[in-house]
């Protein structure tokens, strides 16, 4: 009889213990999120890609180069390997870039640079510039479907940059109301 006590009470205490650990703490119900996911003007948020020894979403300071935030450690290769890379390593790394590096064979390897989707973007709460969404990005917008993503991508060709959101209105089928709809995944200039 003494056992079963014995061990009820070492189960009371371990829960004791272990629950504060398994619910985390007030304190830290009411911390920011990850660093690594939380955007900031002051900071940029790179998506490193494909043969990469450690993939995943990475936040820089502002004005970091790919040379200064080490992705050459982060990733496994040597800058010796890499096609034009006193280009790449002394390129700014700029906010909502998607970094792929491709092992062309056991030491060789290709860099490629592009801007993220922009469902992408949203979703990590980076604004968007107009200017450089394609056909693609615009239909994933909400209330932009492909007909009016063709004309805004025609408009621009034909026309030149929007530069600010606003002036999206030029395109036929965009309205003040859609503009302010949308307005809030944008740069505002």
């Amino acid at each position: 009889m003494d056992n079963r006590y014995l061990k009820f009470f070492i189960f009371l205490v371990l829960l004791a213990v272990s629950y504060p650990l398994l619910q985390g703490s007030a304190k830290d119900k009411h911390k920011s999120p990850p660093s690594f996911l939380h955007y900031s003007s002051d900071s940029v948020l790179i998506d490193l890609k494909g043969d990469c020894e450690a993939p995943g979403l990475y936040n820089f300071a502002d004005g970091t180069t790919f040379k200064s935030a080490n992705i050459e450690s982060i990733c496994g290769f040597k800058k010796s390997y890499v096609e034009n890379p006193d280009q790449i390593m002394a390129d700014k790394l700029n906010n909502g870039e998607e970094i792929e590096i491709q092992k062309r064979n056991n030491r060789d390897f290709k860099i490629s640079i592009k801007r993220m989707r922009a469902k992408e973007l949203i979703l990590l709460k980076i604004p968007l510039d107009p200017d450089k969404m394609d056909y693609e990005d615009w239909i994933s917008m909400p209330g932009i479907g492909p007909a009016l993503a063709g004309r805004i991508i025609e408009d621009r060709n034909s026309n030149g940059n929007f530069v600010k959101i606003e002036n999206l209105q030029r395109v036929s089928g965009i309205g003040e109301k859609k503009v302010e709809k949308i307005k809030r995944y944008f740069y505002i200039k």
